[in-house]
């Protein structure tokens, strides 16, 4: 839960990294709470928690790469090598967020999207434009779905099914979690409830329920919470730069009663949300699972990558195996952050041999682009791609003539104008001599330099993410 400043209602947020083994205690079977009492981090390259001794707070994006559970450091996949260099004895690990976290519950305004408060560059303030309001790309986004400075807060009462079969049945009773669970705001006494069902429903082993306030903190982190209920989304006056606490717990198969020989039974797993729930992500063991996915994947991705090609940026991919598979959908960002759709893909459906495919993009601005691909499965579900970059280098299509000039008139060819462009032209001395808008959809503009006199200039085209500098020379 959270709360205005300490006022009004409260955001709590549980970070489901090891979905199983965090929970306090079961109505169905005694079970010891597994509170993670140290972690981790990437932020600002290297973050560890130290038992919440640590006065750094996170402030924007960071994913978890360690978490210390029953006193042993366990890795999760994100990069080992820096917990190497920084001197960290590990058991290492293979964890993932779960794939297909749809929220299809109606938002109430008191749903908040949990951010970074620096997640945007703003600081102490809201972002222009308001972030994506689609909540899910906050449950399961960064590196391997781990970023623990994004997250949704009071997540609507009700239920989340994920898909989940495939459990190796050694993992059962070993000494790694298989489900990892994570607080980022203030919890509340009310519990949430996860569950393992079979085909018809039934649940396997015992419910086990949490209740967070009985987790320990192990550090603090700085955030917004913007309304999710509001479109585009809206960030108030108590929610913004708010210190919120981190909390986690992680537990194993057999914490839900789970054995060798019941787990080929599991077919689903539920969480029962009481309302004021804060996720930032709910993660799983993928050394827990046969080929280290909970379910069977519609598609095998052998790989995906952008270039550039004149104006535009192309995109590959090929698929090694897909099955029941929709559609991709391409989609782009600025940030790396907040990405929007720019077009679909048609799949294969069926297919066990490589498939190749492609996309072009006309980005319209020199600034480095990010793509992913939403793989969408006949029956609705989705797993995304890694992330590539590209960006086009326009100046290689931006031409100045005639130059040298003798006449009234130069003309500059530049990339497609959206309206916000101008092109200044400078003297040799670095005085403004010339200044005009470019006109929005043009893609060449005329310059009347009659009243400048014979010498050299330099031509600048700039727009809010690139500038381009031609030299002319006046004869």
């Amino acid at each position: 839960m959270l709360s205005r400043n300490s006022k009004g209602p409260i955001l709590s947020k549980v970070l489901l990294l090891s979905i199983v083994a965090l929970f306090s205690l079961s109505a169905y079977g005694q079970t010891s709470p597994r509170a993670v009492t140290e972690i981790i981090t990437d932020y600002k390259g290297y973050w560890i928690s130290s038992n919440n001794a640590n006065t750094v707070k996170p402030d924007n994006s960071h994913h978890l790469l360690s978490f210390m559970y029953q006193g042993v450091h366990i890795s999760t996949g994100v990069d080992d090598d820096k917990l190497s260099a920084n001197g960290i004895t590990f058991t290492e690990g293979n964890y993932r967020s779960l794939p297909e976290f749809v929220v299809t519950a109606v938002l109430s305004s008191n749903t908040k999207v949990a951010l970074g408060q620096l997640y945007d560059g703003v600081d102490n303030g809201k972002s222009t434009p308001s972030p994506s309001g689609d909540i899910n790309l906050y449950l399961q986004d960064g590196i391997r779905g781990l970023d623990l400075g994004t997250g949704v807060a009071n997540l609507p009462f009700g239920s989340l099914i994920f898909d989940m079969t495939n459990i190796v049945p050694s993992a059962v009773g070993d000494a790694l979690p298989d489900i990892l669970v994570t607080q980022i705001a203030d919890p509340s006494a009310s519990k949430d409830s996860y569950e393992f069902l079979d085909e018809n429903g039934n649940v396997v082993g015992n419910r086990v329920e949490i209740i967070f306030t009985n987790i320990p903190s192990v550090g603090k982190w700085t955030a917004d919470f913007y309304e999710a209920s509001k479109s585009p989304m809206t960030l108030e006056t108590g929610f913004k730069k708010t210190e919120r606490d981190l909390r986690l717990w992680a537990g194993d198969f057999a914490d839900f009663g789970l054995t060798q020989k019941n787990v080929s039974q599991i077919r689903k797993f539920r969480i029962n949300l009481s309302g004021n729930s804060d996720v930032a992500f709910v993660a799983y063991n993928g050394n827990a699972f046969v080929d280290e996915s909970p379910v069977p994947l519609p598609i095998t991705l052998a790989s995906f990558g952008a270039r550039q090609n004149r104006q535009n940026i192309l995109l590959d991919w090929v698929t090694a195996t897909e099955e029941n598979s929709s559609h991709f959908e391409v989609q782009v960002s600025q940030d790396g952050k907040t990405f929007s759709s720019i077009g679909n893909v048609a799949a294969a459906g069926n297919s066990n041999f490589m498939l190749n495919y492609s996309f072009k993009f006309s980005p319209g601005n020199a600034r480095s682009h990010y793509f992913r691909l939403k793989q969408v499965d006949l029956d609705g579900t989705f797993e995304y791609s890694k992330v590539v970059t590209a960006a086009v280098a326009l100046d290689q299509d931006t031409h100045l003539y005639p130059n040298p000039a003798k006449g009234n008139v130069v003309k500059l060819q530049h990339p497609l104008a959206s309206g916000s462009e101008k092109i200044v032209v400078w003297s040799a001395s670095g005085v403004k001599l010339l200044e005009r808008e470019v006109t929005k959809g043009s893609t060449e503009t005329e310059l009347n330099v009659k009243k400048l006199p014979k010498g050299m200039y330099q031509v600048v085209w700039q727009s809010s993410s690139a500038r381009i500098t031609k030299k002319l020379l006046l004869d």
